[in-house]
């Protein structure tokens, strides 16, 4: 009678659960640690070394629009808690992936009802892909958060407008996480002008709205002020580079890359890398997709293609019912999913898969509205689907291979101190999948720093006084086990570990 009484509460304590073992599980050892994670801890390093005022946080897909500085501070509380150690922003990201459950669960009750909340939610506790790029800690970890946010406070201006304030806030934090989150503009202008008599008549409200937004996105103001535009010129700049680029807009191929992503969202082959399933250089659709040996060079899973039309196939059901568009909720998701995912077909640029991470919780919430029908044979089919695939994910996780992970890089670099000892060397990495994994860091923080490296070409404006120019007594390059090297490695002294190899001359 308890657990009967106490339905939901009980519902979302297991499923939490299942959500932080997923993501704490083997923190370290699949811990995907690479370019990105390095430029974050660099920058944010700095702050730390010796605090000063940032206002902006990184480049946008070389885009030349810079992000909002919340990722810079953010990283540097922990940082500093830790001593600069890499190894904490692992937790940090796992623990952003528990509460994105936390608020999937709430949007969902709160929405669509407490059946919808419990299976949609049990999806993105444990899918591989949702959990894999929860194990990574970047700009985007927080996308999914945001998006489930916005869409849950958007829902309830309806009951009140003060609501609105949060939606501003919100709003701005999506200049300072990921611009694939920038369509939400469109669902805010949407509801907002059909909120236009209630708004009009509170002009506390929209002042104060006006006020959170400007404040979140304050710190851009500035270094547009400063960089005459720089930023709000970037849609111009894009243009550009359109036009100079031959074949840029491919909205076919956009859509072939979003119907395998569909796919892989519902399934990844057990085990396997979870650092080859995350990393778009691993792709074989992708990046170096002209190079890439599938299960040679990459274990990326190619998902069976009824997947991607089962994913499509739903996705398809619920944005042309009826009901779907009779139901303030309902209709609310279907115009953010439309938003989310034509963008994503229409951009033009490569269509990276990360660039889907805020619309995957979204997704999850179709699947779990199929639970409510009102034929229950369907609704028992897929409340079936639903926990063969959850438990299937859990399995996945369950036996990730950590080759590539943080633990692996810290043993091989304990390895190739026990040779190199005091002596000074230079770095360098090399690799398909595995080429930017931000080794210099982790050599600094877990052996011991090199004199130059080469990631100082790209980061080096960051750490100038680390770099030396003096002469060296060993050339250590890091690559990927499972290529071949394209340099004579028969005079070096090679030291292997997991997925890497380290050449030392």
């Amino acid at each position: 009678m308890f657990f009967i009484r106490h339905k939901v509460l009980f519902s979302l304590l297991i499923i939490l659960t299942l959500a932080a073992f997923l993501r704490f599980y083997k923190a370290y050892d699949l811990f995907v640690f690479t370019a990105d994670e390095e430029y974050a801890l660099a920058l944010s390093q700095t702050i730390v070394n010796d605090f000063h005022i940032v206002w902006i946080g990184e480049n946008a897909s070389n885009t030349g629009f810079y992000m909002g500085p919340f990722w810079v501070y953010f990283t540097s509380i922990w940082l500093y808690l830790s001593g600069g150690m890499p190894g904490i922003v692992a937790y940090v990201a796992a623990g952003i992936g528990v509460l994105t459950t936390l608020i999937m669960f709430l949007t969902a009750r709160i929405l669509f009802g407490f059946k919808t909340a419990m299976f949609s939610t049990l999806l993105y506790a444990t899918l591989p892909l949702t959990v894999y790029y929860d194990k990574k800690y970047w700009l985007l970890s927080p996308a999914p958060l945001i998006s489930l946010s916005l869409l849950l406070t958007i829902y309830l201006t309806r009951f009140s407008i003060k609501w609105w304030i949060a939606v501003a806030f919100l709003y701005g934090m999506v200049f300072h996480i990921h611009l694939s989150l920038v369509p939400y503009g469109l669902l805010i202008i949407y509801c907002a002008l059909r909120q236009k008599s209630k708004l009009v008549k509170n002009k506390k409200i929209v002042f104060l709205t006006a006020a959170a937004f400007l404040f979140t996105i304050s710190p851009l103001i500035m270094f547009d002020y400063f960089h005459k535009g720089s930023n709000i010129a970037t849609p111009f700049r894009v243009a550009e580079q359109v036009k100079e680029r031959q074949n840029s807009f491919n909205a076919v191929g956009h859509l072939k890359t979003l119907f395998i992503s569909l796919g892989r969202l519902w399934y990844l082959a057990p085990n396997r890398s979870n650092s080859d399933e995350v990393l778009h250089a691993c792709s074989p659709y992708y990046l170096n997709k002209n190079l890439h040996i599938p299960e040679v060079t990459t274990t990326n899973t190619q998902t069976p293609i009824w997947l991607s039309f089962f994913s499509f196939f739903l996705l398809g059901w619920f944005l042309i019912r009826k009901a779907t568009w009779k139901k303030e909720s309902t209709k609310l998701l279907a115009l953010s999913l439309i938003f989310l995912l034509l963008a994503y077909i229409l951009l033009p640029n490569v269509p990276l898969e990360y660039y889907l991470t805020g619309s995957f919780p979204l997704l999850l919430f179709i699947p779990g509205l199929v639970t409510q029908l009102s034929n229950k044979s369907i609704s028992f089919s897929m409340v079936f689907l639903i926990l063969a695939f959850s438990l299937l994910g859990i399995f996945t996780i369950a036996t990730a291979t950590s080759e590539y992970g943080l633990s692996t890089k810290i043993q091989l670099i304990k390895k190739v101190m026990t040779v190199v000892k005091d002596k000074k060397f230079e770095l360098k990495e090399e690799g398909l999948c595995h080429g930017n994994e931000g080794w210099r860091l982790l050599f600094k923080k877990y052996g011991r720093m090199p004199e130059r490296s080469s990631t100082d070409k790209s980061l080096g404006y960051l750490y100038p006084d680390e770099i030396s120019k003096s002469p060296v007594d060993y050339r250590i390059i890091v690559s990927e086990a499972r290529i071949p090297v394209i340099f004579n490695s028969a005079k070096a002294h090679t030291i292997s570990e997991g997925g890497f190899r380290a050449y030392i001359f």
